[in-house]
């Protein structure tokens, strides 16, 4: 047979045939600390050549039914997985299926082990673990979401590796997901169901910190915890029928960009002061607020800054936790992954690369006065940190150097009950890494909810 023949003679090999021989490779490097010798190198040949021959002659199905949770490959790094009453279609590349169930809030989900250190936060409908409850430590972490199984469809992607399992005698699927090509991150995504209680168990142990490290998830503690993982019928009525709802305020859907976009920005002055549109008892478009930009300082650590002050990312966990140490100093250098191309986790994986970026931190000083009684229902007053280049484009994010409003002094109810003559000094907690800093502005919004109409003032920090 020519050369040429041989390129084209047994045609291109399908997708379950690339999972089959993916997963053999796979399980082959699970001790990592083993010397490759060639006899290891022999059995793998062995092991790839009998999934050779198995996809061969009998061809590897196109789905299984595994005990009521059915799933089938899609693309190269795609798995679907469903209940078995609603069978995955037949996803393409470009074609996806996927329906997330609503999340049964009727059952707590209950950890029967924890690992040492770790601290569970368990709740109607879903759970969490975290390394001394803090969710950026530096671990891996575990959350679980329990869904409604009737209606339970969806895609994992980036998969590397899937295996079917039982847990206390409940039907389970595990996949391994590889975050980049270009690393070995991985997570483990287990979906477990429960048919009498009627749920599917999305459990999800991940490695990439969200303090922008990596910390391989043990596979050991994964299984021991699966193992533990009960549901409990809740009690509680009110979360039991709760809803995952979003109040609208005045203004809610506006934004810098949004403002910037109808001309109704402009730029100001740093020590300035600027009388604003808002709402007040009297008049509805008479302008009530006055604000001043009063300064924008660097800071080495979080000041008078208290960790209250800081923005929540969950039940018990800040902001503060992500950007200081224990002593209240700014952790300036950070590793973070950056993305060089997204991949769409079925045909192709996500390329990137880790770098070092450098922080800074910036005490933003405001000062608001109310020439008015204000309208606390209906005034709009609020601040945005961004990045502004000299074409006057909007951006938040470059090459992993962001820039992010962390926390404020300012109360949820302040200034909006600020009575006449009135005035008040908010500080705002602002990071902006180093590549990012030639573009950093701020931008006060302010509007009048009764009338839709706002405007920004832009100050730009850095020259």
């Amino acid at each position: 047979m020519k050369k040429e023949e041989m390129k084209t003679a047994y045609g291109t090999p399908s997708d379950e045939f690339r999972h089959s021989v993916m997963n053999t490779l796979y399980h082959l490097d699970d001790n990592k600390t083993a010397k490759y010798t060639s006899r290891k190198r022999a059995i793998k040949v062995i092991l790839v050549c009998a999934v050779i021959a198995v996809a061969g002659t009998t061809t590897v199905a196109a789905a299984t039914n595994f005990f009521g949770l059915f799933s089938k490959p899609v693309g190269q790094y795609g798995v679907a997985i469903s209940t078995s009453s609603i069978a995955p279609e037949d996803n393409t590349e470009d074609q996806e299926q996927d329906f997330i169930a609503p999340v049964s809030h009727d059952y707590i989900v209950r950890m029967g082990y924890t690992p040492e250190g770790f601290v569970p936060f368990e709740s109607n409908g879903y759970t969490n673990a975290y390394l001394n409850g803090n969710q950026y430590s530096d671990s891996w972490f575990f959350m679980s979401f329990a869904y409604e199984a009737d209606s339970y469809s969806r895609t994992e992607k980036s998969v590397i590796n899937s295996e079917e399992t039982e847990f206390n005698g409940h039907q389970a699927l595990i996949v391994t997901k590889k975050s980049s090509e270009n690393n070995d991150h991985i997570t483990y995504i287990v979906t477990e169901r429960f048919e009498e209680e009627n749920i599917v168990l999305r459990c999800e142990f991940d490695g990439r910190a969200y303090n922008g490290s990596y910390f391989e998830p043990d596979r050991d503690e994964m299984l021991r915890i699966m193992e533990g993982i009960t549901l409990e019928k809740s009690d509680d009525k009110a979360n039991s029928s709760r809803q995952s709802t979003y109040e609208k305020g005045p203004l809610s859907d506006v934004y810098p960009s949004d403002l910037i976009e109808a001309g109704k920005s402009s730029f100001g002055e740093i020590g300035k002061a600027y009388t604003e549109m808002t709402a007040n008892y009297y008049d509805e478009a008479e302008k009530a607020l006055t604000f001043k930009v009063i300064s924008v300082t660097e800071q080495k650590n979080a000041g008078d800054f208290k960790k209250a002050d800081f923005s929540s990312a969950g039940e018990g966990i800040s902001l503060y936790d992500k950007y200081f140490d224990e002593d209240g100093n700014l952790k300036s250098d950070q590793t973070v992954t950056v993305i060089d191309q997204h991949g769409d986790g079925v045909s192709s994986l996500t390329k990137t690369h880790e770098e070092t970026i450098h922080r800074h931190f910036y005490r933003v000083q405001v000062e608001v006065t109310a020439d008015q009684d204000i309208d606390p229902l209906y005034t709009v007053y609020k601040l945005y940190p961004f990045a502004m280049d000299n074409d006057d484009q909007l951006y938040y994010e470059r090459n992993g150097n962001t820039i992010e409003l962390i926390g404020t002094s300012l109360s949820d109810e302040d200034p909006f009950k600020l009575e006449k003559e009135k005035t008040l000094v908010i500080s705002y907690a602002v990071i902006a890494d180093e590549e990012v800093l030639p573009d950093f502005c701020v931008g006060v919004m302010t509007g009048n909810g009764l009338t839709d109409e706002a405007e920004l003032r832009i100050f730009r920090i850095t020259e």
